[in-house]
Parts: structure tokens; C-alpha cells; sequence
């Protein structure tokens, strides 16, 4: 291609004789000797100021093009490494016409036309196009559809309906922006920005606590989800995902192993917090599923992570308790864990065939009752033994007949043996005692799991829950006043009921009694009335406390937790300041018959009068909000993941995978999100070959 078409012309070609070494010497006039110059002239510049520069600090010269191309005039350092200190106009004139700077010269003649030609060629794609693109990624990434895939069909349909964004992204034949690699791309500069403004808010927090947990996905990988609880500018509280981890991947500033211990997820850990930033110093809480890999008293997690956080409390998730109190009830009464069994094999049995599921909606159709399915009973899962209960009790019936049914017409021996267990008084009055119990369990479940829960609602659900129950060991509960009626309908239903004469004194010692009684035990055990942890010295923020409160109260709380929480404070000042907010709260808040635990730490939280009076105990406050009583968002996290990570997309990578919960999780509504900014720094971040509009 011809070069004289943009404006350039080439240069002159070589002399023979001119070669990159000394000239050969001429026979010439003598010169004329002169005095000479010991500075710089700018007059020399005239023409030259492309590739002259003096340099005073040297006192000598430089030829920028030679430096740039790595030319040595006269196979010598001069004029590139070191410079021409001959400071007089014959020294430039001899460098201009050697064939050293003349290739210099010719090089960089070609990079100009290369970029003026680019300039002239290169396509410009419509800055509308890339945000349009970015606004569909995001649309697939929020509802967790399947992004590769379906990008470049979302864009088809566009243009099907007049929306020519594919045709403004194809500027030219290998730039289409819908391969793999520029959707990844885009994928994780939303991701980033919406993980750097969590970090900014998590860092301009006065504290924040962590939740971890593990769980395996659908490709047997085991991850690690980290999220964070921290105070906004409004004194709110904020709960944000912060990273899903691959434990057995070699942490950050791990030493590579690939154990799954303590120190392995200590490290990813510690790794995270170092490499985005995060200080150890405001962290106050780490709430855990109570693992002992987590909970370890001389080497679990949350013992390695306080002793880098010093102020950090460890934190065992009360879902997670009451989950344990009530499986370890189960398994301690026999005929209740063998309901257990049951109640899973009955699922199975109908879950694992459509023939017999198809038959059983046939017979609830017969029979008048709503077709439904069984519920599958899961000991992990928090609430799914009480629905699954509470199906089968709604299709018991029908649940019946189509056992027999199926052992009758298929000689199903499966079926046979379900029947026969199923249809004893004792499994029948099992079932009701437990729709009338694990309803106030689950009740309870849910209560802890609200995210601005606090710990202070405990002792008083818990309390009501168990008053509840014990009343059921001596009455029956409503769905056990049904259990005669029950029977009458499967007699009816010529089911014939195995009932012997003591399965009722059976049942109610034997069963009733020692389940309530285990149940009420492992509560009480795991939620101990007189629990004497830190987190429990929040009390003093109870309304009902403080209106009666003496001028003493508190103090000795207030010592505990400004020795532990507020280094920097002396805890007489902060026992003054808490005497003055109680006097303060009798004559304003606590006036207030409606006024609650969660009122008066919102007030200090949100009130900047308030921060600026009682500044040291609204900082304890802020502690008590963002202190997690739960693990639940860490579930909810568990639960995108298996949405987002399915048997179709069980490759994804770990980055990809981050970068989808992220959004999933914590992005906002389309509307609300901020996609110019997220284009400027994708079109900032590296030489794109085309330029935004």
C-alpha cells in the first residue's frame, strides 16, 4: 500500500558509501579552530524538537529516536546511552545524517502511518450498543440464566423486534463482542464494581462482623461462602455477600495445601481480607454453623482468626442449635426415629417412580383430596421435616390405599411393608403429635432467621415456645384431638388399623412424653437461661430493664464490654456516659409503652444527636446490631448457589461462579443500576480496538 495517499513521503534512499560506522575521512579544508560551546543553544530545536532534547543535569544531548529504537550512530553509545556532551551545531548535523538516525527516522515514519492508517479503518462502535450489552448480561446474571449460552440469542431476539444492538456490536468480522471471553469480561467489571462498593461501605463501617459455612455443590466441590454484616452511613444495618471460596484451592497466603482444616480456611480467609484492604481491627464478630472445624476451642477457625482479631467474638448460629435440639430429640426416642425412617422411605417410594406418583394423584382425584406430592424429610434442611409431616398427614389416606393398591395389583413387597407400618395406631398418633409440635419449632426456626434478629429475643421465644410444648405432654394438642376421627375415616376407608390394648398408655409415656421431654431438654441445653458470653451483656439495653434500673445498672456490663470492645477508652468515662443515657432514655424513649430492645439501638444507631452525646455506648450499639445471631444469610447464599451451579452448568469456574451469586444477591434492580460507570471502566481498562462515541 502506498504511504503517500495519507500525507507521508518516504525518505531519501541510502548512499553507498553510508553505512552505521565512522565516515571515511575526506580530504578537507582545515577548520577553522574556534572556542568551544559550553551551553545549549534552543535555536538548535528549530526543525529538531521531534527527536533533540537536551539534558542540563548531564550537560549533554539525546536523540529520542534512537533511544526509542534502540539506534547506536557510529556503533557507539552516544546520542542513545550516554549522551553527545560536544555541545556545538556540527555535532547535531553529524548525527542528523547518519544512517543510524535515518533508520530511526524511517521507523518511526512507518509507526505514524500504522496509526494514522488505524485511524482511517478502525471501526467505532455506539457507546448505546455496549450498555445495551451490558444491560442484557446483567438481565441473564440477575434471574440466573444461563449467560454464555443465551447472550447472543437474547441479542437475535432483540433484532427480531427492532433493536439492532447485535448489528451496532458487529463493527467488524472478528469484533462481534459475543464470544466467551468479552462476555466473561463483562460479567466480572459488573461483578467488580458492585464487590468494590461493599468493600468501600464495609471499610467506612466503625465495625462489621463475618458469617462462614461450608457446603458442597452439584459437582462435589466444596465451597466456603463469606458475607459480612456492617453499619452504613445512616447508621442501618447492611448484609452483603463478600466472596464464595474454594477451600481446597490453595489459599492467598496459604502454603498450598489442599486439607480441608482450620488453617487452610484461616488462610483464604486472612487472604481475602489482605488482599482487598480489610482490617482485622473493626471486625467484632464471626458467626459460624458451630462446626467443630469451625468452633475448635484450641484450633478452629474462629480461635486462629482472634488471634489477629483481637476484639472478634465467635458466634454459634441459633438456627443451627435449635436444628440440633430437635434431630438429636428424634434420634433419642426410638419409635420417633423410626417414624423418621418411614416418613423418608415413603417419599421415596413415590418420588422415585411416576407410575406410582401418577397413581396416587389418581386416587386423592377419586377420593375428593387435593393432589399433592410428598414432601422429601431432610435432616439439613431447618423446616422440611414439619411440611413433610404435615403432607402426609393432609394424604394420609390416599397415601394408604395406594399402598395397598400397589402391593395388591403389582405384589410390590416395598409397598406391602410401607402399608403395614404405616397404618398402627402408634404411627398414626406419631404423626399428629408432630403436626402439633414442629409447627412451634418452625415458628421459631423462622424468628431466628430474620436478619435484623437480635439476641436479646431469645430467651423469650424460646421461652414461649417451650411453654407451649410442655403444655402438649399432659393435653392434646388440636391435630391430636383429630386422632379418633382419623381412625374412623380409615375404618371407613376399609383400612383396617393394627391397634393393640396399650399402644395409648404406650404412646403416652413411651412417646409423647419422652419426646417433649428430650425435645425441652436439648432446647434448654443449647439455649441456656443462664448464658454468661458477652453477647448476653447486651441486655442492658432491654426497655423493661432500664425503666426500673437503679444508677448501678449496667455498670459491670459496661466495664466487660468496653475492656473488650473499646481499647482506646477508659471504662469510667463510659460507665458516666452510660448513667447519662439512662437518665437520658427514662425521660424520652422509655416513656414510650411500645419502646423495644430494637428501638433504642436503632435510636443510638440512626440519631446523630444521639452518636454525638453518647458516642462510646452508640458505639456498642452499633456492635450489638451488626453482631449475627444466625448463619441465614449464609444458607440463603447456599441456596442461589445450587440455582446458579447446576448439573447443566457444573463447569463454571470459580471466578464466574463469585461473579453470578454476586449479582444475584446483592445486585440491584436494573433501573438502579449504574452501567455508564461500569462501561467507562471496561472501556478504560485496556487498548480496545474500537473507540466509544
Amino acid at each position: 500500500m502506498s504511504l503517500a495517499r495519507f500525507g507521508f513521503t518516504p525518505s531519501r534512499p541510502k548512499r553507498k558509501n553510508e553505512e552505521n560506522h565512522h565516515p571515511v575521512p575526506q580530504p578537507t579544508k582545515k577548520a577553522k579552530t574556534g572556542k568551544q560551546s559550553t551551553h545549549f543553544r534552543n535555536e538548535w530545536l528549530n526543525g529538531r524538537k521531534s527527536w533533540l532534547f537536551y539534558k542540563p543535569s548531564e550537560i549533554g544531548m539525546y536523540c529520542f529516536l534512537c533511544q526509542k529504537h534502540n539506534m547506536r550512530p557510529y556503533d557507539r553509545d552516544t546520542w542513545n546511552i550516554t549522551p553527545c556532551k560536544r555541545l556545538r551545531l556540527g555535532s547535531i548535523k553529524e548525527h542528523e545524517t547518519s544512517s543510524a538516525h535515518q533508520t530511526a527516522m524511517n521507523l518511526e515514519l512507518v509507526v505514524e502511518t500504522t496509526h494514522n492508517i488505524a485511524e482511517v479503518i478502525q471501526p467505532e462502535v455506539n457507546n448505546s450498543a455496549i450498555t445495551s450489552a451490558f444491560k442484557c448480561l446483567y438481565f441473564l446474571a440477575k434471574r440466573r440464566i444461563p449467560h454464555i449460552t443465551n447472550f447472543e440469542p437474547l441479542l437475535d431476539l432483540l433484532t427480531q423486534l427492532g433493536l439492532n444492538i447485535k448489528e451496532d456490536l458487529n463493527v467488524a468480522k472478528n469484533v462481534t463482542y459475543c464470544s466467551n471471553k468479552s462476555i466473561q469480561e463483562m460479567l466480572s467489571f459488573i461483578s467488580n464494581q458492585l464487590e468494590e462498593a461493599t468493600l468501600l461501605a464495609v471499610k467506612n463501617s466503625p465495625y462489621f462482623a463475618i458469617m462462614l459455612d461450608e457446603t458442597t455443590d452439584v459437582s462435589v466441590s466444596e465451597q466456603l461462602t463469606l458475607n459480612c454484616r456492617y453499619i452504613d452511613g445512616n447508621g442501618n444495618l447492611c448484609v452483603k455477600f463478600l466472596k464464595m471460596i474454594e477451600p481446597l484451592r490453595a489459599a492467598i497466603d496459604g502454603d498450598g495445601t489442599v486439607a480441608l482444616n482450620a488453617g487452610t480456611i484461616t488462610n483464604h480467609v486472612t487472604g481475602y481480607f489482605n488482599d482487598k484492604g480489610l482490617s482485622f481491627e473493626h471486625l467484632c464478630g464471626i458467626g459460624t454453623d458451630g462446626a467443630a472445624v469451625m468452633t475448635g476451642r484450641h484450633n478452629g477457625v474462629v480461635k486462629r482468626l482472634q488471634e489477629i482479631a483481637k476484639s472478634a467474638i465467635g458466634i454459634h448460629c441459633c438456627g443451627h442449635r435449635l436444628q440440633l435440639a430437635t434431630s438429636q430429640a428424634a434420634n433419642a426416642v426410638p419409635f420417633v426415629k423410626k417414624f423418621s425412617s418411614i416418613l423418608r422411605q415413603l417419599y421415596d417410594f413415590f418420588n422415585n417412580s411416576a407410575v406410582r406418583t401418577a397413581g396416587l394423584h389418581a386416587i386423592q382425584t377419586a377420593l375428593n383430596e387435593k393432589v399433592l406430592k410428598p414432601i422429601e424429610p431432610s435432616s439439613t434442611r431447618w423446616l422440611s421435616i414439619e411440611h413433610s409431616v404435615s403432607r402426609l398427614k393432609d394424604s394420609f389416606i390416599s397415601t394408604l390405599v395406594s399402598l395397598e393398591r400397589e402391593g395388591e395389583e403389582r405384589g410390590d413387597a416395598k409397598a406391602i411393608g410401607l402399608f403395614h407400618l404405616a397404618r398402627t395406631y402408634r404411627f398414626v398418633a406419631t404423626m399428629l403429635l408432630l403436626c402439633d409440635i414442629l409447627p412451634h419449632v418452625s415458628r421459631l426456626c423462622k424468628a431466628f432467621q430474620a436478619r435484623e434478629f437480635q439476641h436479646c429475643l431469645i430467651q423469650p421465644l424460646v421461652k414461649a415456645t417451650l411453654t407451649t410444648i410442655s403444655d402438649m405432654k399432659t393435653t392434646d394438642g388440636p391435630t391430636l384431638q383429630e386422632l379418633p376421627q382419623l381412625l374412623d375415616n380409615l375404618k371407613s376407608s376399609d383400612i383396617d388399623v393394627k391397634e393393640r390394648t396399650d399402644d395409648a398408655d404406650y404412646f403416652d409415656k413411651h412417646i409423647r412424653g419422652k419426646y417433649i421431654d428430650t425435645l425441652m431438654e436439648n432446647i434448654t441445653q443449647r439455649f441456656p437461661v443462664d448464658d454468661v458470653t458477652k453477647l448476653s451483656q447486651f441486655s442492658l439495653f432491654d426497655p423493661d430493664l432500664l425503666r426500673t434500673a437503679d444508677k448501678n445498672f449496667g455498670n459491670d456490663y459496661i466495664a466487660t464490654l468496653s475492656e473488650h470492645f473499646l481499647d482506646n477508652t477508659r471504662t469510667a468515662d463510659v460507665q458516666n456516659e452510660w448513667n447519662n443515657f439512662m437518665n437520658f432514655a427514662k425521660g424520652s424513649i422509655l416513656k414510650q409503652q411500645d419502646s423495644t430492645t430494637d428501638v433504642i439501638v436503632n435510636y443510638l444507631c440512626t440519631n446523630r444527636l444521639a452518636r454525638d452525646a453518647f458516642p462510646n455506648v452508640t458505639k456498642l450499639a452499633q456492635i450489638y446490631r451488626i453482631l449475627p445471631c444466625h448463619t441465614a444469610d449464609s444458607e440463603r447464599t447456599f441456596s442461589q448457589l445450587k440455582l446458579i451451579k447446576t448439573v447443566p452448568r457444573n463447569r463454571l469456574c470459580q471466578t464466574s461462579l463469585d461473579g453470578l451469586i454476586r449479582i444475584a444477591i446483592d445486585g440491584p434492580p436494573a433501573s438502579n443500576f449504574d452501567f455508564v460507570e461500569v462501561v467507562k471502566s471496561w472501556a478504560a481498562t485496556t487498548n480496545r480496538r474500537i473507540r466509544m462515541q
